[in-house]
């Protein structure tokens, strides 16, 4: 595939940071203030406590030498983190013997009994530990979760990471096996010096989102009124999605996303997890995306030969950065121009469809059990753990439907739409893999409710290679 990218200011080099061999000569002391762990460097002391599902209840990190070790923080509140760890199980499974994978979650209330009820239902044997101290001493103040901390036989870190997207059989044979895998290090001593690099510089670019400034930075030099550009990112630039928003008479467009979510903004106007988020509410976050939940498909279909190029993530990298400016008077051209850069630099056709697509659809399989549910009134009361139960009294019906697609839906490809034609307040308590079709299905139909497969016509977003028939510039 030809890459035609064009780097007006820009010369961005995407590159992956590689595991190299211990530095010896910056030790780690414990207790240190401000010491967090840094890959290359020995990993600060600790200990855990109350271990769960590990022949010792009490390991220190002096304990595990010889072995290799992986701590993988949570909170409750994470669904990425709570979704990887059926996966995260599976290879603790293939490697048993030669790593050992912790989960660290902090102590939220009401945390224990719910991971409890997630791993059960889930089968999940891995050790765990509950200490919130612990996960403030090696995980920096405003870091988000997931966050994992890899550490060798010697006790270095190898890598500091953010997902359990970077765990798989390929990384962890390269681990132990001390070979350099890719990984994206997300460190706070490497992420200080190299903004302090960064902002040494003058180079607009570097500024990207840096301490809030990516605005005035741009709109800063007034002369620009008008262009675009397109780059490949790295770790150090922003992590903004993709978003455009008008400001001092001009319309911008500007983040990261990978190729797919590229032609998604250029052609949708958005990313797909909006499209999603819109089925809930036009006033929640996302909601002016609300017409299209159920009418535009949110993934593109690729019909090209090598899709990997559309499967780029921060983690993994093969990620793009894209800015584009135009008089607020042009914003109706915004995608227009975008769609335009992408047919420019990439070697692909690309267009809106319309294609008979699978979903989702809530119904009514027994109205006798049905009207069960149905609320004679009483107090109002909402709980839901996200992932294994959701509980409601005398709820309105949409709001029932609304917390399937926010706690389990929205992780998925297909959309969830309501046909009960249910309004009305119910009581309802569902206790299931909430992320699980079939197991929430199994849950619904106790209640006289079922979730079936169906299709409809979607608008499609159809990506394919340009096919040459001869001679310079031919195209079908």
């Amino acid at each position: 595939m030809m890459l035609k990218l064009l780097l007006l200011s820009l010369n961005i080099i995407l590159s992956y940071v590689l595991m190299g061999q211990p530095d010896t000569s910056s030790l780690y002391t414990a207790g240190s203030k401000n010491v967090y762990p840094q890959v290359g460097k020995r990993c600060p002391e600790f200990q855990l406590n109350n271990i769960r599902f590990y022949p010792k209840k009490i390991v220190t990190s002096a304990d595990l030498r010889g072995k290799y070790v992986i701590l993988d923080f949570f909170s409750k509140y994470c669904k990425a983190c709570f979704a990887s760890f059926p996966k995260v199980n599976n290879l603790q499974k293939q490697f048993a013997g030669k790593v050992d994978i912790f989960l660290i979650g902090m102590q939220d209330e009401g945390v224990e009994p719910m991971y409890e009820r997630f791993r059960k239902r889930n089968g999940i044997h891995l050790p765990v530990v509950f200490d919130s101290l612990l996960v403030k001493q090696l995980v920096p103040s405003g870091t988000g979760f997931p966050y994992q901390l890899w550490i060798d036989k010697d006790g270095f870190v190898a890598a500091v990471v953010s997902g359990g997207s970077t765990m798989n059989s390929e990384r962890l044979t390269a681990f132990i096996e001390q070979r350099k895998f890719s990984f994206v290090d997300i460190s706070a001593a490497t992420d200080s010096l190299k903004m302090e690099r960064m902002l040494a510089g003058r180079d607009w670019a570097k500024y990207i989102d840096l301490d809030g400034q990516v605005k005035n930075q741009i709109l800063r030099d007034s002369s620009l009124v008008f262009g675009s550009q397109l780059g490949r990112w790295n770790k150090y630039m922003t992590r903004n999605w993709l978003e455009t928003w008008n400001e001092s008479g001009s319309t911008i467009t500007q983040g990261i996303g990978n190729l797919e979510q590229l032609y998604l903004k250029a052609f949708f106007g958005t990313l797909s997890w909006n499209i999603f988020w819109g089925g809930l509410d036009a006033d929640l976050p996302g909601g002016e995306y609300a017409w299209m939940y159920g009418r535009f498909w949110p993934k593109p279909i690729l019909e090209v030969k090598d899709s990997s190029a559309f499967r780029g993530s921060i983690i993994d990298g093969d990620m793009f950065w894209y800015r584009q400016i135009v008089p607020a008077s042009s914003k109706e051209r915004v995608n227009e121009i975008m769609q335009t850069d992408l047919k420019e630099y990439f070697d692909y056709d690309a267009g809106i469809e319309t294609r008979t697509m699978p979903y989702y659809k809530l119904v009514i399989g027994d109205l006798k059990k049905v009207k069960k549910i149905v609320s004679n009134g009483g107090e109002s009361s909402f709980e839901s753990d996200g992932f294994t139960r959701i509980s409601l009294r005398n709820i309105k019906w949409a709001e029932f439907y609304k917390s399937c697609i926010r706690n389990n839906f929205h992780l998925l490809t297909t959309p969830f739409l309501d046909e009960t034609g249910l309004n009305c307040n119910i009581n309802i308590k569902i206790e299931a893999k909430l992320q699980d079709p079939e197991d929430f299905r199994k849950a619904l139909q106790k209640y006289g409710l079922d979730l079936i497969r169906g299709e409809k016509e979607m608008k499609v977003l159809v990506i394919r290679d340009v096919h040459v028939i001869s001679g310079p510039n031919k195209r079908f």
